[in-house]
């Protein structure tokens, strides 16, 4: 409620919290997570649960800036568009119905990143490279520049400026959002492209979806719980935290 209209990881939202003793034996900790940050796998699709060919774009770039085959992109549209007609290089009904147990593509948006894994032969070794940079929002919701990754970043220009200079881009970030929204046209060679991208996308300086992660550790054991919070308001008594999701781990 504090932030006002720009969020970003310099405010007091984004700072750890314990681990603070709760009860004799019991500590608790937690972290919130700016999950508009990260890449959006429902916006490989539009409206209309069709491919969304800049937003493939992106994805591919960053695939590749983590190490992964840039193919993954078109499997994933497949996964969750609307149709069973498979694309060039993608996988529909044909390809997963001849594993054992066989299983059907969603054709749907998805509700969590880890349905990554559903995907043939993906893995759990290429899910653990791209995991921190993805999430699985609401189709349409909007990234926010401020809190991106640089990979991600890098991926949005197709410039390798930020990936490779972390220590550079959090001086940049030191107290306010970078880069502004208003000057990341300039990020990109080609300005052109920056209409293009944040149609597909979405771009602003602000969010609603928040991860937060809480483990509780009580004698030996720990437990963590995360829960996918959504903000709604604008400050002052009219805004309130909803709980959309919840996972729990032991």
């Amino acid at each position: 409620q504090s932030s006002g209209t720009v969020v970003h990881g310099e405010q007091a939202w984004a700072r750890p919290i314990g681990p603070v003793e709760v009860a004799p034996g019991a500590q608790l900790s937690a972290q919130l997570e700016d999950l508009q940050g990260r890449f959006n796998l429902n916006n490989l699709t539009d409206a209309e649960g069709k491919r969304n060919d800049a937003a493939v774009e992106v994805f591919e770039r960053l695939l590749a800036a983590v190490g992964l085959e840039r193919d993954w992109a078109t499997t994933v549209v497949d996964w969750i568009d609307d149709d069973v007609n498979p694309q060039p290089g993608g996988a529909e009904d044909t390809v997963y119905s001849s594993e054992s147990p066989a299983y059907r593509t969603a054709n749907r948006v998805i509700t969590t990143p880890s349905e990554l894994l559903a995907l043939k032969d993906f893995g759990a070794e290429r899910y653990a490279k791209i995991a921190p940079y993805v999430t699985a929002l609401p189709r349409g919701s909007m990234l926010n520049v401020c809190t991106a990754s640089g990979a991600l970043l890098d991926a949005l220009t197709d410039e390798k400026q930020w990936a490779q200079a972390a220590d550079a881009l959090q001086r940049n970030r030191a107290g306010k959002c970078f880069p502004k929204l208003s000057d990341f046209p300039s990020q990109f060679a080609d300005p052109q492209q920056f209409p293009r991208i944040s149609k597909a996308l979405g771009m602003e300086e602000s969010s609603s979806y928040f991860l937060l992660r809480t483990v509780s550790t009580i004698g030996t054991s720990e437990f963590a719980l995360y829960s996918l919070l959504k903000y709604e308001g604008a400050g002052g008594t009219g805004a309130r935290v909803r709980v959309i999701q919840r996972t729990f781990v032991e």
